[in-house]
C-alpha cells in the first residue's frame, strides 16, 4: 500500500493476498475465476482500495481490517493488459489487447 503497512499480490489463478509490514498473511480471497495475466494496482489517494483486473473484468475493492470488501465490476470489451490509477483525475485507465486506453472516473 502507499503508506507501506500492507503488501498486497495476486496470483496467475486469481487469488488476491494480502500481506502485514511482517510479511504474515492477513487476507486472501477469490478475486477472478478465470486463468490470465491478473494485475493489482493500489490506489494512491486511498490506502484501502486496491484494482485489480483479468481477461475482460476491473474489479474495485477495499481492504478493510477484518475481510476484503468488493465494490464494483467493469466488463472490458477485449482482455485488459494493464492498469493504472491517474491520481489527477481520481480515476483509473486500462489498456486492452485492441490497443485502446480506457478512462474509467
Amino acid at each position: 500500500s502507499n503508506c507501506k503497512s500492507k503488501l498486497a499480490m495476486i496470483t496467475s489463478n486469481g487469488n488476491m493476498c494480502i500481506y502485514n509490514w511482517e510479511f504474515k498473511l492477513i487476507h486472501h480471497r477469490k478475486a477472478h475465476e478465470t486463468l490470465g495475466l491478473p494485475h493489482l494496482q493500489w490506489c494512491p489517494w486511498d490506502n484501502q482500495v486496491i484494482a485489480t483486473c483479468d481477461n475482460k473484468s476491473l474489479k474495485i475493492w477495499e481492504v478493510q481490517e477484518e475481510d476484503i470488501m468488493f465494490i464494483k465490476e467493469v466488463e472490458h470489451h477485449f482482455p485488459i493488459l494493464n492498469i493504472k490509477w491517474i491520481p489527477s483525475k481520481k480515476a483509473i485507465i486500462t489498456a486492452d489487447g485492441n490497443n485502446k486506453l480506457v478512462l474509467w472516473e
